[in-house]
Order: structure tokens, then sequence, then C-alpha cells
């Protein structure tokens, strides 16, 4: 099955997430995030965020930028929480969060160093579970940094 692209957009000035209805890439590249009355903003202040195509094990659309949930579902995968990328030419679950043992230890970052990142397939996104994203919530990050927080440093 198929979706049609969709992209929600996060801007930065006022720390809100839109869907976006509308992008022109005329002139100065603009979103359209509402109609009745008209609300645009600048590509340049905020980040898009395409859908990837995927949906998680409760049927919500599953965009580069969020945060989700594996629960382990045999008995060699540990519950573990990771961000959505786009990398290589594939959606990934690139950036882990932490993971834990099925006895609730959160494992240290020298523990994690085995933890690999995979290629998302339909089927292996049905076991995640979307717990926020990066721009939203970003207290599920921990140690981590938003790409808000890195622009800040520059």
């Amino acid at each position: 099955m198929t979706y049609p692209p969709k992209f929600k957009f996060f801007h930065e000035g006022t720390q809100t997430m839109y869907e976006v209805y509308n992008i022109c890439l005329c002139g100065a590249p603009t979103v359209t995030v509402a109609y009745n009355p008209v609300k645009k903003y600048r590509l340049d202040t905020g980040f898009l965020l395409p859908m990837t195509g995927l949906l998680d094990q409760t049927g919500k659309p599953i965009f580069v930028g969020d945060i989700c949930r594996l629960e382990p579902y045999n008995k060699f995968y540990l519950s573990s929480e990771f961000i959505i990328d786009f990398d290589d030419g594939a959606y990934t679950n690139k950036h882990i969060l932490r993971m834990t043992t099925k006895d609730g230890r959160i494992l240290s970052e020298n523990e994690c160093g085995y933890c690999y990142t995979s290629h998302i397939t339909r089927d292996y996104a049905r076991k995640f579970k979307v717990i926020g994203n990066i721009y939203e919530n970003p207290e599920l990050l921990g140690k981590a940094e938003t790409k808000t927080q890195r622009k800040q440093k520059k």
C-alpha cells in the first residue's frame, strides 16, 4: 500500500508542530500550515519532516524525527527507544536513545556499544510505538541533542 506524500513542519519561532497543506518552492520557499485564514512560514524558520510511509502498531503514521519505542517481541530483543531518521537511502532507527533489559536495567553507553541500527521495513515498523518527537518532547532525548540545539551552538 502506498501513501500520498505527507509532511509536518516544526516552526522554531512558535515552537509549534503543524500539518503541512502546501509547499511552495518558488521565490522564498514556504509551507502553508493553515487555511481560512491562510498561515504560511518560510522553510528556513523550522524543520520540514516527511512521513516515512510506515505505520506504528496503533496505525499512527511515522515521521522523520519521531521517537519510537520497541518492546521485546522475542527472547533476543531488548526494549529500546530511538529516533527515526533517513540515512543511506532508507529510513533507520539510527539514533538509539536507550536500551533496557528484560529485568528493567537500563544499559550504559558502554554496554550499548554493540547496538546496531537497521533499515526499517513495514513489518518491523508495526512493532514500534510512536511516543513523541524530538521537537515537541525533548525530555525524551536524555543526553541526545536536537537539531535545534546543535544549530544554536554554531
